[in-house]
């Protein structure tokens, strides 16, 4: 008589005594194999318990077993080349890291003729004439936004790379020069008289000063020294510089330019083409295309 179960009985226990697994048993079992997999050893013990197991009347083929070891063999490389290559990827990264970092404070090449201002700082670029010889060059910053020209400068002859300093002065007609301070050539003026023009002047050119020390001092309150060059510093933001020379056919040229920037923080990647420099206030550049600058 068939066996009747009490409705009291549990489900699991019911599919074991039908031989059946639940679904509580097949994922216990699937999570203890899950992570398991087959190396070398047990590829060489399936190899050994094949030949253990075969027909004696029927053997393996000799062929097909050499097969099998050199494909164990090529495996056994892989690996150890996979491990190998882990290593030099690893040992790539730090190297890289550790390059990159030690550009941090320092200048490196822009690929642009575009550089950044702060206000105070000097902004420079890299200006190449590679190997031959411009003359008559002339250098012009604009500004990047508006296009106009804040600053122009000028040289006769040109060879190979310099470095430019800008201080962001506005001089749009030109380098500013300090004012003459008298007694050069052209001055027709003594000595007697410059004297004169700093206390009170007695009216000849030999005369005397007659005035004080403390009426020297209360004159000269509220003066600025006329040989000190008065500068207008233009406002930060973005600046170009374009520089044309002639050549030796007399052709007019123009020279290749580059913004020197100040790397402040790098970004890790995994190459050297991941790994970012942020150049102040330019934005960032990969490392695999910066260029240390050597001042």
């Amino acid at each position: 008589m068939p066996s009747v179960y009490s409705t009291t009985s549990s489900s699991s226990s019911i599919y074991e005594d039908l031989g059946l697994n639940t679904t509580e048993s097949v994922k216990d079992a699937a999570s203890q194999v899950k992570d398991q997999t087959l190396t070398q050893e047990d590829f060489l013990m399936l190899l050994t318990t094949q030949l253990q197991a075969q027909d004696p009347t029927n053997p393996a083929d000799n062929t097909e077993l050499v097969s099998q070891m050199s494909q164990l063999s090529m495996v056994e490389s892989l690996n150890s080349i996979n491990t190998s290559m882990d290593g030099i990827i690893e040992q790539v990264k730090s190297s890289s890291a550790l390059n990159a970092t030690s550009l941090i404070g320092t200048y490196v090449y822009t690929d642009s003729n575009k550089g950044f201002f702060d206000g105070s700082n000097t902004l420079s670029w890299a200006i190449d004439a590679g190997d031959e010889t411009y003359y008559d060059l002339e250098l012009t910053i604009k500004d990047a936004s508006s296009g106009e020209v804040v600053y122009r400068d000028s040289a006769d002859a040109l060879t190979s790379e310099i470095k430019f300093a800008w201080p962001g002065i506005y001089s749009p007609d030109g380098p500013v020069e300090t004012p003459s301070t008298g007694g050069g050539e052209g001055d027709t003026s003594t000595g007697d008289e410059v004297a004169a023009a700093d206390g009170t002047d007695t009216g000849t050119d030999t005369g005397t000063d007659t005035g004080t020390g403390d009426e020297v001092a209360d004159g000269d309150e509220g003066t600025t020294d006329p040989d000190t060059p008065q500068y207008q510093l233009c406002a930060a933001g973005k600046y170009v510089l374009e520089v044309t020379g002639k050549n030796a056919a007399g052709e007019t040229i123009r020279l290749p330019v580059k913004s020197l920037g100040l790397v402040t923080s790098v970004t890790l990647g995994n190459t050297t083409s991941d790994t970012m420099l942020s150049i102040y206030g330019a934005g960032e550049i990969s490392f695999e295309d910066a260029k240390k600058v050597t001042i």
